[in-house]
């Protein structure tokens, strides 16, 4: 249940609407806490970017748009279904397939409010990895297969690339924290796995300059000396990295004695045996045991 104030921004409807339609319409009707505030339910958010998404749309009014609505909800009812919550029943596995739903069919802005909803119930790196990262591998094998052309992989590659930026800019920097570089090699262009073991490590006191894909070795030596860099965070994602890796870490070696890389990615199969000793795999929970080995250096 929310309040009308988290439903407000969610919907992008004021509070004053919602209240002003509760009274006038009496279709969209909260419960109250005991104390007399509203508390709307998922299905009531649904009900709300419905009516906004047919007055947008459609051009229809506001009056029309509730007698619709009626009707869905006596259809449905007929058909002894429950509204169809677009916003699911709240699991990790209800959001991602509804997020997905909603990307592959461009309504971003409904993307967006699932996404807003999401967040108002987990941690945002619970939504990273428990819905995010599996629509990155269902797009990724759907588009293999044929099934999703480049246009709709692009789009939702580039959204929830953007939503986890948001996230990493909103983590306030701690002048007084380690200091890591991310940075995709030459000749890698993927950064959504990188941008989210920043966001990781953002969120446990570690300070990131995120330098996205395609970094070449020159330069970093002066970097990594002006800003005591401790940790350099690399992404692997193609076989033909191997070798821009293993030339920028033995380059890296020779100049720092107190320095940690890590290298993640789909592409750390193809690591030479004497790098798979900084590889990472898995998930949340086992970057989380890589981290406490990390603060124990």
């Amino acid at each position: 249940m929310f309040g009308i104030q988290k439903v407000s921004e969610m919907t992008g409807i004021s509070s004053i609407t919602l209240r002003a339609w509760e009274r006038r319409y009496g279709i969209i009707q909260p419960k109250r806490a005991d104390g007399g505030h509203r508390l709307y339910s998922a299905e009531d958010i649904d009900d709300i970017i419905w009516v906004k998404k047919q007055k947008e749309e459609k051009g229809i009014s506001l009056g029309q748009t509730m007698e619709l609505l009626k009707k869905r909800r006596g259809m449905e009812s007929q058909n002894q279904k429950k509204i169809p919550p677009q916003f699911g029943g709240g699991s990790f596995e209800d959001f991602s397939a509804e997020l997905f739903d909603a990307l592959i069919n461009y309504e971003m802005k409904l993307a967006d409010k699932l996404i807003n909803i999401s967040l108002a119930m987990y941690d945002f790196e619970e939504v990273c990895h428990y819905i995010f990262i599996p629509i990155l591998h269902r797009i990724g094998n759907e588009w293999a297969d044929g099934r999703l052309s480049v246009a709709q992989e692009h789009l939702i590659s580039s959204f929830l690339e953007r939503r986890i930026q948001s996230f990493l800019i909103e983590v306030p920097e701690q002048p007084l924290a380690v200091r890591a570089i991310a940075l995709c090699p030459e000749l890698e262009q993927h950064k959504i796995g990188l941008l989210l073991f920043s966001l990781f490590l953002n969120k446990r006191g570690v300070q990131v300059y995120f330098l996205g894909q395609n970094t070449p070795v020159d330069y970093l030596e002066k970097m990594i000396a002006v800003n005591q860099i401790r940790l350099v965070c690399i992404s692997m994602t193609i076989k033909q990295s191997s070798e821009s890796i293993q030339e920028m870490i033995t380059k890296l070696s020779r100049s720092f004695n107190d320095i940690t890389f890590v290298i993640g990615g789909e592409g750390t199969n193809f690591l030479p045996a004497d790098l798979t000793f900084y590889q990472i795999n898995g998930g949340l929970e086992e970057w989380k045991n890589w981290f406490i080995e990390f603060k124990r250096k």
